[in-house]
């Protein structure tokens, strides 16, 4: 695999850029002493990574897709044999700025945090933007392992000082214990290729002829770990616990970014492809029987935070079964779920912790009306919710489209049981709908509830309008996505499902 440096291809090493702007932000914040000029700084800092974000998906050429691009190399631990190695490819290029876009919109539902402990928690929220910008674009086994990891400080203190449930401390230590377990396989895999192979390159490591036995190890280790941040049943029960318990910006973070499932494909079927064919079918319907499993508890929820942290489940549930369908339709429709997702499962996170913060409860019980009082709080929660159930006209239907093409010319069967769990996740999504926003108003803090405020307001509306765009415009990002998933399918050898060639057809 060619690489094209950033220096030749763009001047600037943006991707470095992207992240020490966070880091130099951080020092800004602690520069100035207002609570106004702290939000200043953080929220420009955030505006800053998205046009960086931007420019680096305008910068990359589609054309190209063979080759690893922006990249940025120097020595970095050559005892090790670990390098300081950064580039994107079709898939981990849009997430840089949805990263930004991401915590642009945590940084919008803190807008209320007291003055007193304002500083540290814009610091916390730009240390996750800096690590996660490395988790998407680091090259190196083990630099990815180190911004991995860093995730999970900023992480726990956002919950533990910021939560809003009266369990929030356990819920804080409970992600971490939940964390570093899915950590240590990660780290022992990571360990394995380096001493086996002398390399922690995902480059190098791609090429190399792993033997059968030892990808099969490596398979499982790396599995677990992704499977436990994706997260994926019996290691979800950490995202319900914090999304309720959890500040509103932590929970659209981690509701929004799917780093467990962007791990399985950018790490885990580079490595391992072989075990990936020959465990495939167990693999697919792992991915379905979770869409399935947490699309039905998500049905019977009475609370909307926890109905949103199960919605999240099964959505990765889908989106593993797309990317295990080792077709370009299944890959690409995985991409493009995982981006939608990140555009409509944080507004509608954003707008629940709006309303957490209102009326002082999400649960059914205290909802009822609010459409009638808070007329823009529920037109941008029913579009974003349309956009999450994969509607025509709205980011989510080419990924949900593609994702079931895959799974479709995988196997009939698959397909069918998938639709299903489609058809369940758009229940269980317009009948909470329905019950919270319509009907007669259940408390009088409903009758006074504030519609979406200037903050809300922007950042929903631009989440929204990007769902939008790209809902009606799916040549913007599709062409980007597919050069990449088509070279993956290739090298897997497996036959593409026909809507890849529908797509292109609307391409041109």
């Amino acid at each position: 695999m060619t690489e094209v440096f950033a220096t030749e291809q763009i001047g600037i090493p943006i991707l470095t850029l992207m992240i020490l702007l966070p880091l130099l932000a951080v020092g800004g914040l602690y520069a100035v002493r207002s609570a106004a000029q702290q939000r200043m700084v953080a929220l420009g800092a955030a505006g800053g990574q998205l046009l960086l974000g931007l420019i680096a998906v305008i910068a990359y050429d589609p054309s190209a897709a063979a080759a690893t691009q922006l990249v940025q190399k120097a020595s970095w631990m050559p005892a090790l044999g670990a390098s300081f190695h950064l580039g994107v490819d079709g898939i981990s290029v849009l997430f840089l700025p949805l990263t930004a876009l991401v915590i642009g919109l945590a940084m919008v539902s803190g807008a209320g945090v007291a003055a007193s402990s304002a500083r540290w928690f814009w610091t916390n929220l730009l240390l996750l933007q800096a690590a996660a910008i490395g988790v998407y674009t680091a090259l190196d086994m083990v630099l990815f392992f180190l911004f991995w990891e860093l995730m999970l400080i900023p992480s726990y203190y956002l919950i533990r000082l910021w939560g809003v449930g009266p369990a929030r401390n356990a819920a804080a230590m409970k992600y971490v214990l939940y964390m570093l377990m899915g950590s240590v396989p990660l780290l022992v895999a990571i360990a394995a290729l380096g001493a086996n192979y002398g390399s922690f390159s995902l480059v190098e490591l791609s090429q190399v002829e792993i033997p059968f036995g030892m990808q099969t190890m490596i398979f499982a280790l790396l599995f677990i770990g992704f499977a436990v941040k994706a997260p994926l049943p019996p290691f979800h029960t950490w995202l319900p616990t914090v999304a309720m318990e959890g500040p509103a910006g932590i929970a659209i973070f981690l509701v929004g970014l799917k780093m467990g499932t962007f791990g399985m494909i950018k790490v885990l079927l580079p490595i391992a492809p072989d075990v990936a064919l020959a465990w495939q079918p167990v693999l697919v319907w792992i991915g379905i029987a979770a869409m399935l499993y947490a699309g039905v508890i998500a049905l019977a929820q009475t609370n909307m935070r926890r109905m949103l942290a199960y919605a999240s489940v099964s959505h990765v549930g889908l989106v593993v079964a797309g990317i295990f369908t080792l077709n370009a339709a299944g890959l690409q429709g995985a991409v493009m779920a995982m981006v939608n997702f990140g555009l409509a499962s944080t507004v509608l996170m954003l707008l629940a912790g709006g309303l957490y913060q209102r009326l002082g409860t999400t649960e059914l019980t205290g909802l009822g009306g609010i459409a009638r009082h808070a007329p823009l709080l529920a037109v941008a929660f029913f579009v974003a919710g349309l956009a999450s159930i994969g509607m025509p006209g709205t980011s989510g239907f080419q990924g949900e489209f593609a994702l079931l093409s895959g799974v479709f010319s995988y196997g009939a069967w698959a397909g069918a049981v998938a639709l299903l769990g489609v058809i369940l996740g758009a229940g269980y999504i317009l009948w909470f709908y329905e019950r919270a926003f319509f009907g007669p108003a259940k408390s009088e803090a409903v009758r006074r509830v504030r519609d979406l405020n200037g903050n809300e307001r922007w950042g929903a509306g631009i989440a929204v309008a990007c769902a939008l765009v790209i809902g009606l415009a799916p040549m913007l990002a599709v062409p980007t996505v597919s050069g990449t998933t088509d070279q993956m399918a290739s090298a897997l050898q497996v036959k593409d499902a026909p809507v890849q060639t529908a797509l292109v057809v609307e391409q041109d």
